[in-house]
């Protein structure tokens, strides 16, 4: 369930050090049920998550952004600079807080385009080779192959 406004209110009320009671009351619950309130939303984990995350940015106000929207924010910032398929995958998999199911399924999207894919050679090559092969040694083989044996 996502916080309410009513429940952002109740924590921002904590924030300025109301009680349960008080905070509920001007959170927008009625007075005969605020203190019940109060303690069920003092407990409730969303409460308390969002309640640490303006703690952890030095307070809060209205305006204030909660710790979730601000990380979404400076990810988006960070994506700014990937331009090609590749510094999308090398920006997952390079990224710790990413699941690592994720992070090896990039790494593993990322690989042809970092180190390029082993291909067979091609006719030409291949003759070549061939050729150079055959000049080793045997009847074919050049004077100064022939010399070194």
């Amino acid at each position: 369930m996502a916080l309410t406004e009513k429940m952002k209110a109740f924590a921002l009320a904590k924030m300025q050090g109301k009680s349960n009671k008080e905070a509920a009351i001007l959170a927008g619950y009625s007075e005969g049920s605020a203190q019940s309130r109060g303690s069920q939303l003092a407990s409730n984990p969303e409460v308390v998550a969002y309640l640490a995350s303006l703690n952890l940015q030095g307070g809060g106000g209205i305006d204030h952004m909660p710790l979730g929207e601000a990380a979404i924010n400076a990810e988006i910032k960070d994506m700014k600079d990937v331009n090609t398929a590749l510094e999308f995958f090398q920006y997952l998999y390079r990224k710790p807080s990413i699941p690592l199911k994720i992070r090896m399924e990039a790494a593993r999207n990322a690989l042809p385009y970092e180190t390029g894919k082993v291909a067979e050679k091609g006719k030409k090559e291949q003759r070549k080779q061939l050729a150079k092969e055959a000049t080793q040694g045997g009847k074919f083989a050049t004077l100064e192959n022939q010399l070194r044996n």
